[in-house]
């Protein structure tokens, strides 16, 4: 049946009850068996949220009154920083500003050649002279 705002189709997934709006279930009756068969620990505390493995405490950190100190302490773990990212890239960068200078150097030395007037011929042309009618 076609309803108003439905589309047809093959097969419609059954609703799933939700807890919210559904109505109490009705549970079957647990016999006396299973009643006396059931663990007695009911607490689950194997698995806890926050019961992890050791871990490493944080590290302190001491930080100097002066502030000439803490500055300098700053630039220096600051550099200490930056090195520790461009000393695997030593070699490649290196090469990478050799490269540059050797685009430089060429494009200096081809403008400096356009910029050059034409050098002269070593030999002067000589006319050739024709004899019509020998």
């Amino acid at each position: 049946m076609i309803r108003v705002g439905w589309l047809p189709s093959l097969s419609r997934p059954s609703r799933r009850r939700t807890l919210p709006y559904s109505g109490l279930r009705r549970r079957p009756a647990i016999s006396r068996r299973t009643k006396a068969a059931a663990p007695t620990n009911l607490v689950n505390d194997e698995d806890m949220i926050f019961d992890q493995p050791p871990a490493e405490l944080p590290v302190a950190t001491m930080v100097p009154k002066d502030r000439g100190t803490q500055l300098a302490a700053d630039l220096r773990a600051w550099f200490a920083a930056r090195w520790q990212w461009f000393k695997p890239r030593t070699i490649p960068m290196v090469v990478a500003f050799v490269g540059m200078l050797a685009v430089i150097g060429a494009a200096t030395y081809l403008r400096n050649f356009a910029r050059r007037a034409p050098d002269r011929l070593a030999a002067q042309p000589t006319a050739v002279h024709c004899a019509v009618g020998d």
